[in-house]
């Protein structure tokens, strides 16, 4: 359904933080997507970063989640940020890194990254995602 917000699907793993002050942190959460997950709007928990934490960005990989003509848009919030738009479905599968625009993020307190379907997947497939948080630690 178009313009859900979902955080089932945040992984329950402990939240890694680096023994030092400062050292980046790179944590993979796979994550199975519903098509359900695909419709324009919906916004769908895909990871966590932790209390008093600095993110510069993520590494993205998917599976084909949109076959035929490519049509699915993302957003990558962390909370209610917008950190990165504009990732197609073709970009999201051959997999990359997304930096933060506008520089860094700091949080202080465990915030839920997002992931927002800004255009409809034109023929939704279920599959996963791998999504990556870079970031250090201050605390």
């Amino acid at each position: 359904m178009a313009g859900e917000t979902t955080v089932d699907l945040v992984p329950t793993n402990p939240l890694r933080t680096s023994k030092s002050v400062g050292q980046l942190v790179a944590m993979p959460n796979t994550v199975a997507l519903r098509t359900t997950d695909l419709a324009t709007n919906d916004i769908t928990g895909v990871a966590k970063v932790p209390a008093n934490s600095t993110t510069f960005g993520f590494f993205l990989f998917t599976d084909d989640l949109d076959s035929g003509s490519e049509a699915l848009v993302w957003s990558i919030l962390i909370g209610t940020t917008v950190v990165q738009a504009g990732i197609t479905n073709a970009v999201a599968k051959a997999g990359a890194f997304f930096a933060c625009t506008g520089g860094p993020v700091t949080v202080t307190a465990d915030t839920i990254v997002y992931v927002k379907s800004t255009t409809a997947a034109a023929t939704a497939v279920a599959g996963n995602m791998v999504i990556t948080p870079v970031y250090t630690t201050s605390a």
